[in-house]
């Protein structure tokens, strides 16, 4: 109480005003200012409380985000299977009412061209409800054992990307054959930086970096699909923003699992669609 008997003496009437100031906030809080010089105790667990619920809060943080993820994902696949399940119901249907060879079978219940555009088509929804990037693009683009790249479908479908990603310089190729998540947080930036570059090789990487438009910008990520028993990668999917840094790193970690729930589903289609492509063959 000695520092609070100090600050408390009277000043004569030509104090000045900066003393007077300073004095009357001391004096207007003696009380607060005793408890803390009197009682450090108290002050510890005021501390220790205000830690737990900064805990609290970050905990309860990690447990909502991934509720979130899982209602989204089953919400995604039910709409999915359910597509499965009408077009399996409808040949149920129509089989069972005529004499067909299994061949006839399979080939009218197996679709994959058109479950895998339903697949992309909800993993797009489900990046844009969690991610809330309202202007994200899905590409998705077939591997050939050569390289050689072709559209398999993309979302929104108002939005149809350049020619030139197909290009042997382009990111999808480049995602491709490094056969790893790849993402550029900054595509203008990234641009810039590559102009210390030889010219043949600056406009190659400028091509791979470029969907729509003459000028690259925003973000960019992409991910190359393997099949394993193939060993060799078939896809390559694409979000893309017009956003810088709306798309980082930091994605795969937070949609990794996510992901590959889909991406399992691309590939047993894929597999459904090589099988296919050989019955009919014979």
């Amino acid at each position: 109480m000695v520092v609070l008997t100090y600050i408390s003496y009277s000043y004569s009437t030509s104090e000045p005003a900066e003393h007077k100031f300073i004095r009357s906030i001391f004096e207007s809080n003696k009380a607060v200012l005793a408890l803390l010089i009197i009682s450090p105790p108290v002050f510890s667990v005021l501390l220790d409380i205000w830690e737990w619920f900064g805990r609290y809060l970050q905990e309860r943080e990690r447990n909502y985000f991934p509720s979130i993820q899982q209602t989204t994902i089953l919400a995604a696949l039910n709409i999915i299977v359910g597509k499965k399940l009408d077009r399996f119901g409808l040949a149920c249907k129509s089989l069972t009412s005529k004499s067909s060879t299994s061949s006839e079978a399979f080939h009218t219940i197996t679709r994959p061209d058109e479950q895998i555009n339903e697949i992309t088509s909800q993993l797009w929804g489900a990046m844009v409800k969690l991610t809330e990037i309202n202007d994200l693009e899905v590409v998705l683009v077939s591997v050939a054992k050569d390289y050689k790249l072709d559209y398999v479908n993309y979302h929104p479908i108002s939005k149809k990307p350049d020619d030139q990603i197909l290009s042997s310089g382009s990111f999808f190729n480049h995602v491709a054959r490094c056969r790893k998540f790849c993402c550029i947080p900054d595509i203008a930036k990234h641009i810039s930086e590559m102009k210390s570059k030889r010219r043949h090789e600056r406009r190659a990487m400028v091509a791979y970096l470029t969907i729509d438009g003459d000028t690259p910008t925003g973000s960019i990520a992409g991910i190359p699909i393997i099949h394993n028993h193939l060993s060799r990668v078939v896809y390559v999917l694409t979000f893309k923003s017009s956003q810088p840094h709306a798309l980082s790193q930091s994605l795969q970690k937070l949609y990794g699992e996510m992901w590959r729930t889909f991406i399992d589903r691309i590939l047993l289609e894929h597999s459904l669609k090589e099988i296919k492509s050989h019955v009919h063959q014979n």
